[in-house]
């Protein structure tokens, strides 16, 4: 360094440690801007709310999960001991409800189950119906086995 010269430099806008009042000078990025308090406050307000959606969702959505659960064991129970199923699946391991394939049907009353048990697996479609003690009365069902072959599991009906 040569007399008189800092290590921050010498030049126009270079800065001072001795002078804090001197401007310092623009790096390469340019000048530093100061964020306004307002955009702050919108950024956080902004977070808060999505957030807020957030926790809407889940909760919308884990309770609707819950209730489909509730449904699907209440179709379940109604059709574990139906003697048809048991001879072609056996002793029920999961009954799981396929949203995909109960999307793809008309009516909102039929639904479609993936069943597993012990002998085999298939698939149930059931149509159901609200009953005054707000659990549901399987009206009409069919088991399609994995051969292709559709058994009606209510034939009385």
């Amino acid at each position: 360094m040569q007399g008189g010269e800092s290590q921050f430099g010498s030049g126009p806008g270079s800065f001072d440690p001795n002078n804090p009042y001197r401007p310092a000078a623009h790096g390469p990025g340019g000048p530093q801007h100061r964020r306004s308090s307002a955009g702050i406050i919108i950024a956080i307000v902004a977070g808060i709310g999505l957030v807020g959606v957030l926790v809407c969702c889940g909760l919308c959505g884990g309770l609707g999960y819950f209730g489909m659960n509730v449904f699907s064991e209440q179709v379940a129970n109604e059709l574990r001991d139906n003697p048809i199923l048991r001879e072609h699946i056996g002793e029920i391991q999961s009954f799981t409800l396929n949203f995909t394939a109960t999307a793809a049907h008309d009516s909102e009353d039929v639904f479609v189950f993936d069943v597993q048990g012990s002998k085999g697996q298939g698939v149930v479609t059931a149509e159901s119906q609200t009953i005054p003690d707000d659990s549901e009365a399987v009206i009409s069902a069919t088991l399609r086995l994995p051969t292709g072959e559709v058994i009606d599991l209510l034939p009385e009906n």
